[in-house]
């Protein structure tokens, strides 16, 4: 066997590197400790004590910097931080206070419960150490990622739970990072995310949708593109990136489900360069505006943001696909845990395959009306009648916002024109 693999690999193993010291993705510049407490409203669950867990550079909590709060997938009996160990410490190492709060399993979930289970946890640790709420950061991943959209609701824009009243947090600087999630559960009371099917998010709120390619039976990447396509952040400030498995070296790495949660094994270079990598850019950018962090978290796809790092012999190692328009037909139907098709997806609404599309054109009157479908209710569009895409060429352009109200069922609308003097006008409808 290991002369195959040899032969495989031009005589010598191929390993994969973990980014560079003092580079995203690599450590940071800080020791790591922390700090930890029972959550005061549920100290247990399931027979175990929920412990708050705060990480940050080492020394005293400095309560200035920015806090990250983690949502953690689903596990039963309860969440454990060791198994989101790197990511927490990553993040502590690079100068920001990162909060895990577990929350129980079980077969027989109360979800509002869990909610609340989650966030209450957030906020004491907020109140105990008097942490930062003006620049925030929400992770997730998986059963947590689900939960994410509500948790902004409520902790960024005052949304109150089934249980207590929300916060309005993040008033300088936030961001959102879901890896994988799962279905996007709501905790209750206003916090609601399945009616109407637009989710209103905080204009300064940056946000990554994240999926895993190889994981092909936990989470269906259709949950994640919903939530995408119907938040109401602008596409300059958010992407979608798909992540990739690589066979090319000696221990194959695989971009599954579990990937953030990966610790000692061949994976924990990938979830450097894909999880960790983009993580500490997204919050630089978001909190200190650092120009160069910008295209590794926001990059829109360019060659910056897609790069995975390399193997030994200078393969590059499978890159990232990063998108604004993710296509449910790119993926499989056939997934077991969370399904898009499931009776217990809430939010089972059409799922877009694309940007705003010109269906028809009809000239009526001196006047071309324009059917458009793929719309969605309370997004801000353009109308472009040139075909730069330049923001210089829209002196000729149309901005509008439509109401549910406004939207047929088919999620289309009709725009009326003067055709110019042009025999052939050209007209665009895109999301800014």
């Amino acid at each position: 066997m290991l002369l195959a693999v040899l032969a495989a690999t031009g005589g010598r193993a191929q390993t994969y590197a973990l980014p560079s010291a003092g580079d995203f993705g690599a450590a940071g510049p800080f020791s790591v400790e922390v700090n930890t407490f029972t959550n005061p409203l549920y100290p247990s669950a399931n027979g175990q004590t929920l412990v708050v867990s705060v990480y940050h550079p080492g020394g005293a909590i400095n309560p200035a910097l920015p806090t990250i709060f983690v949502a953690h997938g689903y596990t039963s009996p309860i969440g454990n931080a060791d198994n989101y160990l790197n990511i927490l410490n990553n993040l502590a190492s690079w100068g920001y206070n990162a909060v895990f709060s577990p929350y129980e399993g079980g077969t027989s979930p109360n979800i509002a419960q869990r909610f609340d289970e989650l966030t209450t946890g957030f906020e004491a640790a907020v109140t105990n150490y008097g942490l930062n709420t003006a620049r925030v950061g929400f992770v997730g991943h998986s059963y947590g990622g689900g939960f994410l959209p509500s948790v902004v609701l409520h902790d960024m824009m005052g949304k109150a739970s089934l249980y207590r009243a929300g916060h309005n947090w993040g008033g300088m600087a936030a961001f959102f990072y879901a890896m994988a999630p799962g279905y996007v559960y709501s905790g209750g009371g206003q916090t609601g995310v399945t009616v109407p099917q637009t989710i209103p998010f905080p204009t300064n709120l940056n946000v990554i949708e994240q999926v895993f390619n190889d994981d092909r039976t936990v989470a269906d990447p259709r949950v994640a593109i919903d939530v995408f396509y119907n938040i109401t952040t602008l596409n300059s400030q958010k992407d979608f990136l798909i992540v990739y498995g690589d066979s090319h070296g000696t221990n194959t790495v695989v971009a599954n489900h579990f990937l953030p949660n990966a610790s000692s094994n061949s994976d924990v270079p990938l979830q450097a360069w894909a999880i960790l990598r983009r993580l500490d850019a997204l919050a630089a950018w978001t909190f200190t505006g650092d120009t160069n962090a910008r295209p590794i978290a926001l990059g829109n796809g360019i060659a910056t943001q897609t790069y995975e790092g390399a193997w030994s012999d200078n393969t590059p190692v499978a890159p990232l696909r990063v998108t604004d328009i993710p296509s449910p037909s790119a993926f499989p139907t056939s997934y077991v845990v969370i399904s898009w098709e499931s009776a217990a997806n809430p939010r089972p609404y059409p799922l877009f395959s694309g940007p705003p599309v010109i269906a028809s054109v009809a000239a009526a009157g001196g006047q071309a009306l324009l059917t458009v479908s793929n719309l969605l209710a309370n997004h801000n569009y353009i109308e472009q009648q040139s075909p730069g895409l330049s923001p210089a060429n829209w002196s000729n352009s149309i901005n509008f916002i439509l109401t549910q109200g406004d939207l047929q069922t088919n999620s289309s609308t009709t725009l009326t024109n003067p055709v110019g003097p042009s025999p052939v006008q050209f007209w665009r409808v895109f999301i800014p």
